[in-house]
């Protein structure tokens, strides 16, 4: 089993690489021995625009959380600020500021 050993808390918005090759960005909203439990999570994609997030399970509708065994998971790390202030404009509509403040 992959022993994930870095400093991840409940809170942190990640991206991470699944086993099939997906890439996804989540926020952790519960870790446990085996599994970690990700909030509204999103596939990311790159177009020619840039990142792009999409429905991690494209038929599952609106996903509130989805939990991954931490086998499943080839790499993982805290998502960069970019890519986290896009994931929260995605999943709550709210604009992160350059001061890092929330714009509504």
């Amino acid at each position: 089993m992959l022993e994930i050993k870095a400093d991840f808390k409940v809170g942190d918005v990640v991206s991470f690489k699944l086993l099939s090759g997906e890439e996804w960005i989540s926020k952790i909203q519960e870790i446990t021995e085996d599994s970690f439990i990700f909030k509204k999570p999103m596939g990311v994609q790159l177009t020619p625009q840039g990142l792009a997030f999409v429905p991690a399970i494209m038929t599952g509708g609106e996903i509130e959380s989805v939990t991954i065994l931490k086998s499943n998971i080839m790499a993982m790390c805290k998502s960069e600020a970019q890519a986290n202030s896009q994931y929260i404009k995605a999943t709550t509509g709210l604009e992160v500021t350059s001061t890092g403040g929330l714009q509504l």
